[in-house]
């Protein structure tokens, strides 16, 4: 389950941030004017859009928690993503 303050790996994108780390930081949900209607989070970084333009938000089920225990090696991940 997706909660503020947890970290994320993207696990799908229509714009190419698959496999990007977040950090979720507040629940959005359903968001007006959105193409997708879906619940979104805003996180801690700026990712691609797939219209180009930055953004600042992810599908929650576009997102796989990581600091749950799903991934022992989260320094060594980190590490390689921001390679």
């Amino acid at each position: 389950m997706i909660t503020a303050g947890c970290k994320a790996i993207i696990i799908k994108s229509a714009a190419g941030n698959e496999g990007k780390m977040v950090t979720c930081l507040q629940f959005l949900g359903k968001v007006d004017g959105f193409s997708y209607p879906h619940d979104y989070w805003l996180v801690d970084r700026t990712l691609n859009s797939r219209l180009g333009a930055p953004c600042e938000w992810v599908h929650e089920s576009w997102l796989m928690r990581i600091d749950d225990g799903i991934i022992e090696n989260l320094e060594e991940i980190k590490t390689m993503m921001n390679d």
